[in-house]
């Protein structure tokens, strides 16, 4: 019995432990295929790996790096190894203190192809008009400078002078106009050529001037300076070219004036009363409107035996041209040696004309024997409608001196080749 319940025993145990069914084996081993250990190879080491391989790396082959053939380094070889300059100027001509010519140019050089000798840097000069204000600029103007003046200072071509240059010297040692031996420091010259193709220099000025005859230096002409500091070039010259003596209230426009016909005073509605120095110095100058048609009367008179003198007017239009002057027409009210004076004048067009009083001779006195002291006259204006009586310049010269002023003024920016 002993000996089967041991058989029995072990027979239970085997079958515990050993050859039981699947069931079992499934839900306690768990060995199947399965076991996380997937062979799918997606371990994140694909061939991406994310190292960036597609050769990309900013370090592509464009050699685009800069070091293109240009490399700024300037090799068109201008690197401002060329002589040039460019400015301007500004030239002006005056007549009797009227600015009649003004004109500014631009100006731009190249190196001068003749011989210059010692000249610090000589340009042929290119001028283009760039401004011009001018009333009166031209060879047939009255106070017209000349060409030659003309082409120096503004560096163009006028009438028969063409090729207008620039020469520079900062040491130029020559006798000058005087005789005198000196050295001229930034002295500046215009040279053209005239109509026979002769070379022609004109000094515009200098920054300094010494003589070494008398060991004296200054600088040149007030009206002619230069002023240089190695690259920028100025200058300013100004000469009075003529001096006239003309009659400002007095023109005959290239014809005659006609004399006054009238022979006694002509009367009217509309007076006035002056005085004037009866030495010759002085004139009145009055103004009076009327229109084309209407007939002008005028008369000027004594006023008293003390202060008598010999009358003489005349009349100039609207376009300053004198029409009719008059002397000795009749009788004076207060009688002097001479005769005082009228005019008739058929206005020939509308406007403002001038009505000037004169003394035709010296004299204060009855027999003109007193040549200094004040005159007095009336004055009588006969219109069909009121004149407008008035004293426009009271005692002023008869003639004034009127000169011919001409003047420049330039600039330019010069570079030098070594």
């Amino acid at each position: 019995m002993r000996n089967l319940s041991v058989t029995l025993l072990t027979l239970a145990l085997f079958i515990s432990t050993g050859c039981g069914g699947k069931e079992d084996t499934v839900d306690t081993a768990d060995t199947d295929t399965d076991t996380d250990t997937d062979t799918d190879t997606d371990t994140d080491t694909d061939t991406d790996t994310d190292t960036d391989t597609d050769t990309d790396t900013d370090t592509d082959t464009d050699t685009d790096a800069d070091t293109d053939t240009d490399t700024d380094t300037d090799t068109d070889t201008d690197a401002d190894t060329d002589s040039d300059l460019t400015g301007s100027t500004v030239v002006s001509v005056t007549h009797g203190g009227v600015t009649v010519c003004d004109k500014t140019f631009s100006l731009s050089g190249t190196p001068y192809a003749g011989t210059c000798p010692d000249c610090t840097f000589a340009f042929g000069i290119s001028a283009s008009l760039t401004a011009d204000a001018s009333t009166a600029c031209a060879s047939t103007d009255p106070g017209y400078p000349g060409d030659w003046y003309m082409t120096a200072l503004t560096f163009s071509p006028y009438g028969d002078y063409t090729d207008p240059s620039l020469l520079f010297w900062e040491n130029h040692p020559y006798y000058d106009y005087h005789g005198l031996y000196a050295t001229y420091y930034d002295d500046l010259y215009s040279m053209f050529s005239d109509a026979v193709g002769d070379v022609q220099e004109r000094w515009l000025g200098s920054s300094y001037v010494y003589n070494h005859d008398d060991g004296i230096g200054s600088p040149p002409l007030p009206s002619r300076l230069v002023g240089w500091d190695g690259t920028n070039l100025t200058w300013s010259f100004q000469k009075t070219l003529s001096s006239d003596l003309v009659e400002p209230y007095y023109d005959s426009c290239g014809g005659a004036t006609e004399d006054s016909e009238a022979d006694a005073a002509l009367g009217g509605a509309y007076t006035a009363t002056g005085d004037i120095l009866c030495d010759g110095s002085v004139i009145d100058v009055w103004t009076v409107t009327g229109t084309a048609g209407q007939v002008l009367g005028v008369t000027v008179d004594t006023v008293s035996d003390t202060s008598n003198f010999d009358p003489e007017i005349w009349v100039s239009g609207p376009d300053g041209c004198t029409l009719m002057e008059a002397d000795d027409s009749f009788e004076c009210t207060h009688p002097v040696y001479f005769e005082c004076s009228s005019i008739s004048l058929t206005l020939p067009a509308d406007g403002t004309y001038q009505v000037v009083v004169a003394p035709a001779s010296t004299g204060c006195t009855a027999d003109l024997t007193v040549e200094t002291g004040v005159a007095a006259y009336a004055l009588t204006v006969d219109l069909a409608t009121d004149p407008g009586l008035t004293l426009l310049a009271d005692s002023v010269a008869p003639e004034v001196e009127q000169g011919v002023v001409i003047s420049a003024s330039g600039a330019a920016v010069v570079h030098v080749a070594p």
